[in-house]
């Protein structure tokens, strides 16, 4: 089970960043605004299978049926990975243990833990993103954003951010490089 234990403190564009884009100078629809910001923000998001600004989670990671006594290798979605807080096991009746002893596989687009949990659940908490200012995401993210947003602002009943991409080839070009696969 993954949790959301600190979201992003920041949006990863602006109001004011938006308003210039859609070249707005009034403030009546400014709510509406931060709404379409967080939502074109959600499914960009989705979409990459990343985090754009910094946020921490919690992961709760539970053995399969059957467990298994040996190493285990545990995703950890959203990348990337800034850092690791804490891994513990999960013992019976909620108790929890602190593993000191872990390693940490990056080399791949889903940073993955690995450490041996001789069947008991685990739980990662890290901080995952680009940073934690928006100047640390990569512009063509940012750019696509603002396209979205505009998207979303000028065609109120607009398709699905999948179709869209699918339609258009600039989004694909955009975000292409940054887009985690294979996501389970």
């Amino acid at each position: 089970m993954l949790t959301v234990l600190k979201p992003a403190e920041i949006e990863v564009v602006s109001l004011v960043e938006v308003k210039a884009h859609l070249r707005l100078d009034h403030s009546f629809e400014d709510d509406y605004l931060l709404m379409v910001i967080q939502a074109a923000t959600q499914s960009v998001e989705t979409y990459l299978g990343k985090s754009l600004i910094g946020r921490t989670w919690q992961l709760l990671w539970q053995p399969a049926k059957g467990g298994g006594d040996g190493l285990v290798e545990i995703k950890l979605p959203y990348p990337p990975l800034i850092e690791i807080i804490s891994v513990h096991k999960v013992l019976s009746g909620g108790r929890k243990q602190p593993l000191k002893r872990y390693g940490l596989e990056t080399m791949t687009s889903m940073p993955k833990l690995i450490c041996a949990a001789a069947g008991e659940a685990v739980e990662v908490i890290y901080r995952a993103g680009y940073g934690d200012y928006p100047k640390n995401i990569p512009a063509s993210i940012r750019q696509t954003l603002l396209v979205r947003i505009a998207d979303f602002y000028e065609n109120r009943c607009s398709t699905g951010f999948e179709a869209k991409v699918g339609q258009d080839g600039m989004f694909k070009d955009l975000l292409a490089p940054y887009r985690s696969v294979g996501l389970t």
